[in-house]
């Protein structure tokens, strides 16, 4: 619960500041946050964070995968983004 008591106390630091560009600012000064409380902000901060996290996390895995299995991808992948004068790829 110690996400829980965190994240509680962000909600109030915000709710009793002016509207700011940060997301939890924004989630807060909300009109669709403005209906409910801490409890369902704290919901939706939860799956921002795991969304984000497994998002990333499969992405970067998925990406990797993939220029593994497909090696000329690579290759074109680090000939046209200058990463093939910085990365060495050794098989």
């Amino acid at each position: 619960m110690e996400c829980a008591t965190y994240f509680g106390k962000l909600w109030k630091e915000r709710a009793n500041q002016p509207p700011k560009s940060d997301l939890l600012s924004m989630m807060v000064h909300s009109e669709a946050h403005a209906r409910h409380g801490p409890e369902n902000f704290l919901g939706n901060l939860i799956c921002w964070i795991v969304g984000g996290n497994d998002t990333t996390r499969n992405t970067l895995s998925g990406s990797v995968y993939a220029l593994n299995r497909n090696p000329d991808q690579y290759r074109k992948l680090a000939r046209e983004s200058g990463a093939d004068r910085t990365v060495s790829c050794r098989r």
